[in-house]
Order: C-alpha cells, then structure tokens, then sequence
C-alpha cells in the first residue's frame, strides 16, 4: 500500500480512532465518511496485539471484502439463470480485474462498497415484490433491511445518503400508480416507506448531532460543499474550443488526452485544477456564522451554476461519461511486483483492457434500459421465477448506477470514484451477454 493523498487521512482517522476514540474522531470532524476508518483502527489495534504490521491485516480484511462481493457476483447471476460460461467468465474477471485488485490492496474506502451494493440491489428487488405482493408485516421487515442497508452503505460513502432518498422516491411512485388499482400495495408502501426512512434516518440525525456537539457543525461529511463550489466555479469559467475539446478528450483518461493536447491543457481537465478556487471559497464564507454557512454555501454554488447554466450542463455531461470508463492499469496507490508492473505498464495491454470494458459497461447499460422497457409489465407481477429477479435487479441495478453517475457529474472524477457500481456494471454485461 502506497500511503499517499486521500490514504494519508483514512490513516489518520484510523489513528485517532484506535488511540482517542470517537470522541476525538468528532472532535476533529466533520470528518470523512466513518466505516472505512473504523475498519482501519481494528486493523492498526489488530497488528498491535499480533506484532504485525498492520497492512498485512489490512489486506487481509479487503481481500475477504472482494472475496465475499465475487460470492454475491455469482448468486445473482445464478438466480438470473445467467449462462454457465458467462457467470464463471464473469465472476473470474470480477477476481482478477486490475481495477478491482488495485482497490483491494490500496488504503481507500471503495473497496467496502462492493458487497453493499449488490446487498441493496438485492433488497430492492425483494422489497419491491414484498409490496407488489406480500403482507404488511413482510413490509415492515423489508422496511427495517432496506433502511440498515443503505445506512451502511452511507457510512461508506456519503453519495448513498440522496440515493437513498431517490430510491424512496421510487416507493412513493408505486403506491400513487397503485393506489386506484389496490389499496393494499398503498398501504404497504407507506408502512414500508416509513419504516426504512426511520430506521435509515434516526442514525444519521445522532451522528450529525455528535457532529454539533463536538466540533459546532450539524453535518455528516466536510467535504462536499466546498467540492460542489469549486467544480461549479471551474466550469463557468470562459470556454476555449481548445479547453473544450481536452476535457472530451480526456473521458477515456488522461493518456489518450495527452496523445492530441499539451500536459498542462489535460492537466487543466483533471481534479487538481479546482484547486485554485478553494481560496475563493474560503473568502466568501469568512465571518459567515457556523448555523448559516450551509445555507450560504448552497447560495453562492446556485448563484455560480446560474451564472453560465448551459456550460455547467455541458460539463455534467463530459464527467458522467468518464465514470463508465473504470478499468485500468494505472490506478496507482499500489506498490506491484516487478512483472506484474511491466504487464501493466504495457501499452498493448493496457489501453485495449480499458477500451474493452468501457465500451462492455457502455454498450450493456443502453440495452439494459430497453430491455427493462420491453418487458416493464414484469415490474407489477408476483413471479418467482429467474426471468422476473433478472428483470427486476436490471431495473434497480440501472437505476443506481444513473442516479450514482448523475450525482458524481457534479464533481470532477477520479476513476476510483467508479469503483462502487462496478460489480453492477459486471451483472448488466453478463445479462446482455447471455441475451445475445
């Protein structure tokens, strides 16, 4: 493990929560999201009691993690009757991906999303046939799973918290398009609905709580307002056709951008660039009191956004396309043997690899949505047999990934950031394989 960037904090909040505890990790806070770091301080106190360095066991957790995400990879396809050389090519490839591996040996968080996303595919398809056709107290049940489900997969990464309010949306949506047709699926959405949306938020409300309590701020996280203001703020800058068309080409990475444009127009294109604009940030909030920043903060991004709304779109757009571009050799933050390094420093191999499955995930996600629309009247049934759960998980597994890429296009991206809907991307390209 290379510990560098965003790995040097979940290092340190790793630390503060083995040495000081949750105390300080809220004292010093808001800080990143809280699951990876926890897992990071039982390895750290792990390593001290067996005298080991901790990374050993630190791996040792995240291979477990891949490990039990490759188990799920191949339930689903399973229970989606999904060919038996496309489920084994598919579940090998989920074991030997170099995106995948480098997150399972790299210190950063995407690695524990795995399993949780298929887990919430899982229950939505479950939770979605338990209202169509089950009981109230079934209701109830789903309710309490899909709340904790997602609550895990918001301490994992904070983008789940709107998801998962986009996704009750979805409930909400069934029980108005039901409620002259059953009255029963009416009320068990609403309890259902009810349910998780206290189980999921009575969590959230006390670590916000511990939050104000310990360092002044009601929040979960301390980094996506600044990030959405200076995105926002970059991409209303004055457009060059030059600037233009580096950002499109850099979609499929920042190697073939720099085959057709200088270093410093790609370089211009990735995270870093923001930077400039955080003092201006900063400026803006000075002597604003800590009850009103967000409120401010959320002002002057709408106010930047406004300014120049269709440039801002434009952009949205160049960013949701990158994020189908996630495999590839290059991750870094991972130290590699030397033979597996030269492979992967391998042109050949490395640029067809990435082209390869971007174009897979692509190509697999539009036949997806017309293959759901062609068969949409297999939503509203009580099936138990795999063609119905391969409808069904297709319809949740492209809604999240849409509403995960739409929600990162507001921020510039890191190929990492892919990472969590990755198995999801897998499923979609196994479906269509085994279609074809």
């Amino acid at each position: 493990m290379a510990i560098t960037f965003d790995a040097v904090d979940y290092h340190r909040l790793g630390l503060i929560l083995k040495q000081s505890g949750w105390r300080e990790f809220f004292r010093k806070g808001p800080n990143r999201e809280p699951l990876y770091p926890f897992i990071i301080s039982l390895s750290l106190r792990a390593g001290d009691f067996f005298s080991l360095d901790y990374q050993n066991i630190q791996k040792a957790v995240q291979i477990g993690i891949l490990a039990i995400a490759q188990i799920f990879l191949f339930i689903t396809l399973k229970k989606c009757d999904t060919h038996r050389r496309i489920l084994l090519a598919t579940v090998l490839y989920f074991g030997f991906s170099p995106a995948l591996i480098n997150s399972a040996f790299s210190l950063f968080s995407e690695i524990v999303t795995y399993p949780i996303v298929l887990g919430i595919v899982w229950i939505s398809v479950y939770s979605w046939g338990v209202l169509v056709g089950g009981n109230l107290q079934k209701s109830i049940w789903m309710g309490s799973v899909f709340g904790i489900i997602f609550l895990l997969a918001t301490f994992a990464k904070g983008v789940f918290d709107p998801i998962f309010h986009i996704f009750l949306f979805l409930y909400t949506a069934l029980a108005v398009l039901m409620v002259k047709k059953d009255k029963k699926v009416v009320a068990r959405s609403i309890v259902f609905i009810m349910i998780s949306y206290l189980i999921y938020s009575l969590p959230m409300v006390c670590y916000k709580s511990m939050n104000r309590k310990y360092n002044g701020m009601y929040e979960y996280t301390n980094r996506y307002d600044w990030m959405l203001y200076v995105n926002a703020a970059k991409r209303v800058q004055p457009l060059t056709k030059k600037v233009l068309l580096a950002h499109i080409a850099s979609i499929p990475g920042d190697g073939f951008c720099r085959m057709f444009f200088s270093e410093d127009e790609c370089k211009y294109c990735e995270f870093q660039s923001t930077d400039k604009f955080s003092g201006e940030f900063g400026g803006i909030l000075h002597g604003i009191p800590a009850h009103e920043v967000k409120k401010e903060s959320f002002r002057i991004i709408f106010e930047k956004v406004l300014s120049n709304p269709f440039q801002y779109l434009l952009f949205m757009m160049i960013e949701s396309a990158q994020m189908f571009f996630w495999e590839s050799t290059q991750i870094g933050y991972v130290i590699y043997p030397s033979h597996l390094q030269w492979l992967f420093d391998l042109v050949p191999f490395k640029n067809s690899l990435r082209l390869v499955m971007s174009l897979l995930s692509i190509a697999s996600y539009f036949f997806i949505f017309v293959y759901i629309f062609k068969r949409k009247e297999f939503l509203f049934r009580q099936e138990s047999h795999a063609m119905h759960f391969r409808i069904v998980f297709s319809f949740f597994s492209v809604m999240l990934i849409t509403v995960f890429v739409l929600l990162y296009s507001l921020f510039t991206n890191l190929t990492r950031y892919a990472f969590p809907i990755v198995p999801l991307y897998l499923v979609n390209i196994a479906i269509w394989g085994d279609y074809l």
